[in-house]
């Protein structure tokens, strides 16, 4: 697969945002299977993971840190920071 560029980084074409893990679209999924399913996309060569502070406001960089903690090297993470909710 051919890498593409995101700022210095190189990643796969196909990403996974990770907003509906812990916010929006109805009840989330379990922690464990939001584990589960962030360790399959990796293992079939997801590596961006999108995230966002306000996303379950924490829950979901704390899903993706618990869950992948011990792959950091194998993917790039983006965190967007600024957004506020109520």
């Amino acid at each position: 697969m051919q890498k593409r560029r995101v700022g210095p980084f190189a990643v796969n074409p196909i990403g996974l945002g990770c907003m509906n893990l812990s916010h929006a679209y109805g009840q989330p999924p379990s922690a464990e299977d939001g584990a589960r399913l962030l360790q399959r996309a990796l293992d079939l060569g997801v590596d961006f993971f999108d995230t966002a502070a306000l996303y379950g406001f924490g829950a979901n960089e704390s899903l993706l840190g618990q869950a992948l903690k011990d792959q950091r090297h194998r993917f790039t993470l983006a965190s967007k920071s600024g957004l506020k909710g109520d």
